[in-house]
């Protein structure tokens, strides 16, 4: 093996309870509850699809796109304190390093969330 390439979130930080604490509040001053069930339904969808699934009188795409926006500063902002590596992950990528094995980061993260996340965890 000559190089690895990681992804960011669940793989070198657990995001997910970031992620999830946030959604439930920004829908909740929205007066909307949202339930564990609601936040497995969100996987693997856009924000802006998010938003509208449970914001149904958010029409437009750029509306949508506003209020993720604004969920997206209020996660950052959260993430700050609360970023958690995955057990294990700077050990390996210590001995990978150690055996001259290439490493990148791959994340469709925005570069803001990422270097954030990356400096924290010291990659």
């Amino acid at each position: 093996m000559k190089s690895i390439i990681f992804d960011m979130d669940g793989v070198i930080a657990d995001t997910e309870p970031v992620h999830e604490k946030v959604w439930k509040n920004f829908f909740k001053s929205y007066g909307v509850e949202v339930t564990d069930e609601d936040l497995k339904s969100m996987k693997g969808k856009s924000g802006v699809e998010v938003v509208k699934m449970f914001l149904p009188s958010v029409t437009s795409d750029d509306e949508a796109q506003r209020l993720r926006d604004e969920r997206a500063e209020i996660f950052l902002l959260e993430l700050r304190d609360n970023i958690v590596e995955v057990a294990g992950f700077t050990d390996f990528l210590s001995l990978l390093i150690r055996r001259n094995i290439k490493v990148a980061v791959a994340t469709s993260a925005e570069e803001n969330r990422a270097n954030l996340i990356l400096g924290k965890i010291e990659c």
